[in-house]
């Protein structure tokens, strides 16, 4: 997608009347912090109040958009997602800058209606993946009665 000298929107695919959808976004810093605490709030809600998991994940892995960093939060503030994110949910987290992530939209549980999730190709987004120790909720489940 892109604009030409005299201003018009051209698309590189087909767009047809009623079935094609276009997201315009504006990449900006202050922005895309608030979404990320937003987002990580959610997660902590979604998590609290679920049923499971109330251990916190063991790790996290990172995946971010080079698009992001000092390239959107400038140069005094790079590590902008590591540390919003450390301050949430303060696991071992390790990661990496690459070309698109792939993920849901939004903060999605294990167990929550996975079959309802539908992941996309996400741009200069950052994409975090909780790794949780499951080995007991069989036997706490059953403990329960459930």
């Amino acid at each position: 997608m892109g604009i030409t000298k005299e201003g018009a929107l051209v698309v590189g695919d087909r767009v047809k009347a009623g079935k094609s959808q276009i997201r315009f976004h504006v990449r900006d810093g202050v922005a895309a912090k608030g979404d990320l605490t937003d987002q990580l709030g959610r997660y902590l809600i979604e998590r609290k109040f679920s049923g499971r998991y109330s251990k916190p994940p063991l790790c996290a892995i990172l995946f971010s958009c080079q698009g992001r960093g000092t390239n959107l939060y400038g140069p005094d503030d790079p590590c902008t997602d590591s540390t919003t994110f450390a301050s949430a949910v303060p696991v071992p987290t390790a990661g990496w800058f690459g070309n698109g992530e792939i993920g849901p939209l939004g903060a999605v549980l294990p167990g929550g209606g996975r079959d309802k999730v539908k992941t996309h190709m996400h741009g200069f987004t950052s994409v975090f993946a909780m790794i949780y120790d499951t080995s007991g909720d069989a036997e706490e489940a059953e403990a329960k009665g459930g």
